[in-house]
């Protein structure tokens, strides 16, 4: 059963478990590449915090804000380095510049267009998005402005050519100065990004007649004239986080009590045992079980379910592990004064249907244990049914949020874990061996930024294949706070098409090639402040326990 989805602000910078509608902002990826020599430094000794009034201003790292990574889809794809040469006000609009450079060791065509999420013969770049983490917006692109990319054409991206590509969005709100530009694929995100005050530029309207040489700059035509509308209020989508709790659901009939535990906050990926952190998590549940269970009406009766992946027989054996393992964390918290018995029903008993375009969330609800109990004459006095498990979608107060991130590079980063595992990118593919590297996570505004590289072996991927459920920025990854057992689930954007909703990287992977670490990035809501480290749920990689929160 599945109730209503519903949505709240919530106090005090922290969330609540609900679940409710996703809302997804399109991001403009600021992606103009500068020739003027642009400084990302604001005028003066800086602006705000991007949020609130005050703050010291953005800095600008030495270097400059730059990543390297894989961008591109399908079959077209490079290794680039990308900077954000300017994040600059225009009146009506924001301009971005990107400078970017092929580090691939040949050319590769440009009519295969790396920036765009759809056509692969398309013009336009509608990639190179800007968030603002801080009031959780996410601005859209003006896709009938900015750079032209050349359509059937022979142009080719030159590895050692310096390209200025420039985005056009909607002008930010006031008080803005900091943002996180979204870039494709690999490259990842850019964080504290400065706003400056921008001046109009002139621009080529064709393309130069003569083809680049490595350590050229080169600018192909952009078009600067009035915007078409966005279908989008303002210009920007709201950001709202996903979170829940160990308790997914509890329903209560005349005699019994059903409370309904997420199997993915206690167990890891394909496991039947309840760690040390999970176990403290259901102290709350043990004691609740004390308070309502009547031990005088025997049995209270555990019950396993699984998803629909995976073959019957061994989801029934795992469902009835799974049983038993919170059994047995039940009598040792409530001692010997009550019967228990346990069952296993495999994926035979869903409460949601599978298959559909929320076949992700509708898994993760048939994932659970279920304790039934008659209870105390006391404890409940009419039918009840609540779904206070279900996921909570909220935002944060902006006055609570501390202020924007500020930039990390991907660039070196030592892993604090890794592992293999096998993913199945859809029904009837081949599986792969996954292997993934997790680096420390790290705040961005109202988000915690959770980081990662991911690799496989075998042959290269079909076309079709979206490996992890993950092809434009969705994963099956969470974060759970071990104190509380809070789980935070994702960060998505207020749109129709909640297939493009999910902030993270987007498209994933870029390359289909084997044996190619490609960087990765997930944006959950942000745990309280003085949580330092969390557990990461990373689908079929398993879970990693004291993954580092960075400044």
């Amino acid at each position: 059963m599945h109730g209503s989805r519903t949505r709240t602000d919530a106090p005090n910078g922290r969330h609540r478990p609900r679940r409710g509608t996703l809302a997804l902002v399109s991001l403009p990826l600021t992606a103009a590449l500068v020739l003027t020599g642009c400084s990302l430094l604001p005028g003066g000794d800086g602006g705000g915090d991007g949020g609130g009034d005050g703050g010291s201003g953005p800095t600008v790292p030495e270097g400059g804000f730059v990543q390297e990574g894989y961008v591109g889809k399908w079959d077209t794809h490079l290794k680039a380095r990308v900077e954000i040469a300017e994040v600059a006000r225009l009146g009506d609009r924001t301009r971005t510049t990107v400078e970017f450079t092929s580090l691939e060791d040949g050319p590769v065509d440009v009519e295969q267009n790396i920036f765009s999420s759809h056509a692969a013969a398309a013009r336009t770049i509608s990639q190179f998005q800007l968030i603002d983490t801080v009031r959780q917006h996410m601005y859209g692109v003006y896709t009938d402005l900015g750079t032209r990319l050349p359509r059937f054409s022979e142009d080719q991206w030159i590895p050692g050519v310096t390209y200025e590509i420039v985005v056009f969005s909607p002008p930010l709100e006031e008080g803005v100065d900091t943002v996180t530009v979204r870039a494709p694929g690999g490259i990842g995100e850019f964080a504290g990004v400065p706003v400056v005050d921008g001046e109009p530029k002139d621009y080529p309207t064709e393309p130069p007649e003569e083809a680049p040489s490595e350590g050229d700059t080169f600018t192909y035509p952009v078009a600067t004239g009035d915007p078409e509308p966005l279908d989008v209020e303002k210009g920007y989508l709201e950001l709202t986080g996903s979170t829940v709790g160990v308790v997914q659901r509890r329903e209560a009939d005349t005699e019994r009590e059903t409370v309904a535990l997420r199997t993915d906050v206690l167990f890891e990926f394909d496991k039947a045992a309840v760690n040390d952190e999970a176990a403290n998590v259901l102290k709350d549940v043990v004691e609740e079980t004390r308070e309502r269970a009547d031990p005088e009406k025997p049995p209270i009766t555990i019950t396993g379910h699984t998803d629909g992946i995976g073959d019957d027989a061994y989801n029934q054996e795992l469902s009835e592990e799974r049983a038993e393992a919170v059994k047995d964390i039940l009598e040792d918290g409530l001692g010997s004064g009550y019967e228990y018995e346990t069952v296993g029903k495999g994926s035979s008993d869903p409460v949601r249907s599978e298959g559909g375009d929320d076949d992700g969330e509708a898994r993760a609800a048939n994932r659970r244990v279920e304790i039934s109990y008659a209870f105390k004459d006391d404890a409940v006095t009419e039918t009840e049914t609540a779904e206070e498990g279900e996921e909570e979608i909220g935002r944060t107060d902006p006055e609570e949020v501390a202020g924007p991130g500020t930039f990390h590079s991907h660039a070196g980063l030592e892993p604090v874990a890794s592992e293999e595992g096998v993913a199945q990118p859809y029904v009837g593919a081949d599986k792969r061996t996954w292997s993934i590297e997790v680096y420390p996570f790290y705040r961005d505004g109202a988000f915690l930024v959770t980081r990662f590289a991911i690799a496989h072996d075998g042959e290269r991927l079909a076309r079709t294949d979206s490996p992890l459920s993950s092809g434009f920025g969705d994963f099956p990854f969470s974060v759970t706070d071990p104190a509380t057992g809070t789980t935070y689930i994702d960060v998505k954007a207020d749109r129709e098409d909640t297939h493009f909703a999910a902030i993270g990287a987007g498209p994933f992977p870029p390359t289909r090639q084997k044996d190619t670490l490609q960087y990765g990035y997930y944006y959950v809501p942000a745990p309280p402040p003085e949580v330092d480290s969390v557990t990461f749920n990373a689908g079929p990689f398993g879970t990693f326990e004291d993954v580092p929160i960075e400044e």
